[in-house]
C-alpha cells in the first residue's frame, strides 16, 4: 500500500511537470487564451457549487466517512474536505482572475468571468476557514501594492468599505452566519480567555498553530539526532519515519524536505520556487510597460512564507492538486508575459 501511495506521489509530480512542458512548448500569449476561459470558467462554477452548499441546496458529496472526519461543515464542492484544498484552489484561481484584469485582455467574456471570480471568491475563502490560505492572500496583497502598486494603496483602503457594503446586501443569512462563525472560532482559538495585549507572538502562534509548535518542539530534535540523514534525508515519501515526533509530517515544507531529501532537496525546492522571482525580474528589466509585472513574484513570495506553516505545495494527499494547479496558474502567467507575432484574440 505505502509502495503503491510512493507511485502515485510520483506520478501526479512527474505528470504536472509534463503537463507544464507541454504548454510551455505548444501556447503562446495568444493560444493559451481558451486555456484561461477554461480554467476559471471551472472555478467559478466550483465556487457557485460552494455557496449553493452553504446555502443548505446542495449537500455533501463526500462519503460518511470524510464527514466524520473533517465535520458536518467542512463543505469543499467536488474538491477534498480538507480546509487548505479548497482555500488554496480558491485563491489559484483569484489571483489568476486578478492577473488578466490588471493586463487588461481583450476578450469581454474572460474579463466578465474574471470579475465574478474574485467576487466570489473574496467571502469564500473567510467561509472555508484555512487560516493558511488567509495568511497567503494577505501576503500576497501586502507584497504586491506595496512593491509594485504603492500608489494604489488609498484607493484599495477607500474601496474596502463598499466591498464590505456590497457583501452584506449580497450574501445570505447563512453564507454571514459561517464567516461569522469561522472568526469568532479563530478569535477564541488565538485568545484562549486571554486579552490580545497580553499575548505575545509566540504564544499567539502556539494557540491558533493547531499544534504545529508542539509538532516543531519534537521534529528538529528528531532531525538533529539523526544528523546522518540531513545531506540527503531518508527518501522521497519516507516521512513516515518521524511519526514518533507525533506527526509524520512537520507541517513546514522546509522541515519535512529536510527529513525526506535533506539539504539537497531542500536546496532545489526553494531555488524552484525563487526562479520564478529571477525570471520575472529578468522581463521586468526588459519590459517594463507590462501591466502584470510583480503578480508572480507576490504569489511566490507569499508561498514561501506561508509553506513554514504547511505543505501545501508538495504531493501529499490532499496537497498534489494545489501543486498542479499552482505549475498551471504560474506557467499561464509567464506565457501571457510573452509577446506574440500575431494580432491578439479579441471578443
Amino acid at each position: 500500500m505505502y509502495a503503491g501511495m510512493t507511485v502515485m506521489f510520483l506520478y501526479h509530480l512527474w505528470g504536472f511537470i509534463l503537463l507544464v512542458a507541454v504548454i510551455k512548448t505548444f501556447y503562446n500569449a495568444e493560444t493559451i487564451i481558451p486555456l484561461v476561459k477554461w480554467f476559471l470558467a471551472l472555478s467559478t462554477a466550483h465556487l457557485l457549487l460552494y455557496y449553493l452548499q452553504i446555502s443548505g441546496i446542495v449537500g455533501h458529496l463526500w462519503p460518511q466517512v470524510y464527514i466524520e472526519a473533517y465535520g458536518e461543515n467542512a463543505f469543499s464542492g467536488t474538491l477534498g474536505p480538507n480546509r487548505i484544498t479548497p482555500g488554496m484552489m480558491t485563491l489559484m484561481g483569484m489571483i489568476l482572475s486578478f492577473y488578466v484584469l490588471i493586463t487588461r485582455l481583450e476578450s469581454r467574456f474572460l474579463r466578465t468571468l474574471a470579475w465574478s471570480n474574485i467576487f466570489l471568491a473574496l467571502p469564500a475563502i473567510l467561509m472555508i476557514g484555512s487560516r493558511t490560505t488567509f495568511v497567503t492572500l494577505v501576503l500576497f496583497v501586502v507584497f504586491y501594492f506595496i512593491f509594485y502598486r504603492m500608489r494604489f494603496i488609498p484607493i484599495v483602503i477607500l474601496l474596502v468599505p463598499f466591498f464590505i457594503l456590497f457583501y452584506n446586501y449580497g450574501l445570505n443569512q447563512r453564507q454571514k452566519e459561517r464567516i461569522k462563525s469561522n472568526i469568532e472560532w479563530n478569535e477564541r482559538k488565538l485568545l484562549r480567555g486571554e486579552a490580545l495585549d497580553n499575548l505575545t507572538i509566540i504564544e499567539g502562534y502556539e494557540n491558533i498553530g493547531s499544534n504545529r509548535a508542539q509538532i516543531l518542539e519534537k521534529y528538529v530534535p528528531f532531525l538533529l539526532n539523526n544528523f546522518y540523514i540531513l545531506p540527503t534525508g531518508f527518501g522521497f515519501n519516507n516521512r513516515i519515519i518521524a511519526s514518533s515526533t507525533g506527526a509524520a509530517s512537520a507541517h513546514n515544507i522546509y522541515l519535512s524536505l529536510l527529513n525526506e531529501l535533506g539539504f539537497v532537496g531542500v536546496i532545489l525546492y526553494i531555488s524552484w520556487l525563487t526562479s520564478y522571482i529571477l525570471m520575472e525580474r529578468r522581463r521586468g528589466m526588459l519590459s517594463h510597460w507590462h501591466l502584470g509585472r510583480g503578480i508572480v513574484t507576490s504569489l511566490v513570495g507569499a508561498m514561501i512564507l506561508s509553506l513554514m506553516a504547511g505543505e501545501h505545495l508538495y504531493v501529499y494527499r490532499p496537497c498534489f492538486a494545489i501543486l498542479g494547479t499552482f505549475l498551471f496558474v504560474i506557467t499561464i502567467m509567464v506565457i501571457m508575459n510573452q509577446p506574440v507575432t500575431s494580432e491578439p484574440n479579441s471578443e
